[in-house]
């Protein structure tokens, strides 16, 4: 919790807030590679696919240079492709069909 003013009361009241503290911020991708790494070895194709899981919705895929990066990478490792379909899959339709139940 933390103090905020109401503007409309002029009292300050608490507030619920969180706070971020990522004490190794690099990439979504990247950093999940890096921090696998650290355990076991990856093939380039085990990289690419848990680097760009997230398709085009990833931040850096936004503009060209990033576009071509992840079609690149979809075209040459076919497990990136599949990996993204399954992330896709996982978020937009198990987790909707669980909360339909």
């Amino acid at each position: 919790m933390r103090n905020r003013k109401n503007e409309e009361t002029g009292r300050w009241e608490k507030v619920p807030f969180y706070t971020i503290q990522d004490r190794f911020p690099a990439g979504h991708g990247e950093k999940s590679v890096m921090l696998i790494q650290r355990f076991m070895q990856l093939t380039d194709e085990e990289i690419m696919a848990i680097n760009w899981h997230m398709g085009f919705s990833d931040a850096r895929a936004q503009g060209y240079a990033g576009m071509n990066a992840v079609s690149a990478a979809f075209e040459k490792y076919p497990l990136a492709l599949l990996l993204h379909f399954a992330d896709m899959q996982a978020t937009y339709w198990d987790e909707k069909t669980q909360e339909e139940e």
